[in-house]
């Protein structure tokens, strides 16, 4: 999505190429040769806008951005030596890399999206939709409670809270893969934290499915590449948890 894009902020790209060569099946030599280019890109990306009219020292660049040293001596020695880091030291590498760019990139993106008035209003909607949803389901589950609500009544409301997403964040599309997303993958939303905390889940409940499939369905619908997205994310969960629940939960749905 970014790459269709144009002009892939460095952090971006870095990070992309730095999981995909996590699991990519490459010969050594060739493995080695990809992950040296990876890190030089980063670092390299990173110092040169403080390069001016006289070039500062990468190393002294790469201090007042807090980058490890260690990445700076990972360049030098895949620009500059015959023979290419060892595995280890690039695996270290690669690590170091991913975290710094948690800290100084990712976590900043998430903090300035959090104060952004559209994200906030997207995460209302999504909200007041499960919400609702939530008091139909338990309205049915209580005899008779389901009178209260007609059936087209139901789909008429159900329209209605899914169209005011789509509508909202249609309007700011980068906010589909930088807020929407997470927030159903986090907030409680296709999985609830009661049930990513049982000890096992053999099935996905009937009434999380019958809460979000129609949600779902109507945002692919929507925009095309909706579930490549939504995999993209639950492949970034999956990578970073050991919650079997969460990654078994997200697979069913």
């Amino acid at each position: 999505m970014w790459e269709h894009r144009g002009r892939v902020p460095v952090p971006v790209s870095a990070t992309a190429q730095l999981l995909a060569l996590r699991v990519a099946p490459l010969p050594h030599e060739q493995w080695l040769l990809a992950m040296s280019m990876a890190l030089v890109r980063l670092v390299n990306g990173l110092v040169a806008p403080y390069h001016g009219a006289v070039a500062a020292p990468v190393a002294q660049v790469a201090a007042k951005l807090a980058l490890p040293q260690q990445l700076v001596e990972l360049r030098h020695a895949a620009s500059h030596h015959g023979a290419l880091p060892s595995v280890e030291l690039l695996e270290e590498g690669a690590e170091l890399a991913l975290a710094w760019l948690r800290e100084h990139y990712w976590q900043e993106q998430e903090r300035a999206l959090s104060s952004d008035p559209h994200a906030e209003s997207i995460a209302i909607l999504v909200e007041a939709f499960r919400q609702m949803m939530k008091d139909y389901t338990s309205a049915s589950d209580k005899k008779g409670g389901a009178a209260q609500w007609s059936k087209a009544e139901f789909v008429e409301q159900r329209k209605q809270h899914i169209d005011a997403v789509i509508k909202a964040v249609t309007a700011h599309t980068q906010l589909l893969d930088q807020v929407l997303l997470p927030h159903l993958l986090d907030h409680d939303c296709l999985v609830p934290t009661k049930l990513s905390k049982l000890s096992k889940v053999r099935a996905v409940p009937e009434r999380l499915k019958g809460m979000w499939m129609h949600f779902l369905k109507r945002c692919q619908a929507a925009w095309p590449n909706f579930y490549s997205l939504m995999i993209a994310h639950i492949s970034k969960r999956v990578a970073g948890t050991h919650n079997f629940n969460k990654v078994y939960i997200f697979i069913s749905l």
